[in-house]
């Protein structure tokens, strides 16, 4: 995400500064496939690689 203000929640009248956020996401997947594919199922929207 680029910033913060994406929220409904936050009112961009009171934000001073924008600030961008890093989100980790966490699984007890057994393999990086299995997280991917789990994560992919959920609507994460993945860049696609020139692979």
């Amino acid at each position: 995400m680029q910033e913060q203000i994406i929220f409904p929640e936050i009112s961009i009248d009171k934000v001073a500064r924008i600030s961008g956020m890093d989100i980790t996401f966490v699984t007890t997947a057994d393999t990086d496939n299995e997280s991917y594919e789990l994560l992919k199922a959920m609507g994460m929207p993945f860049a696609k690689s020139g692979k």
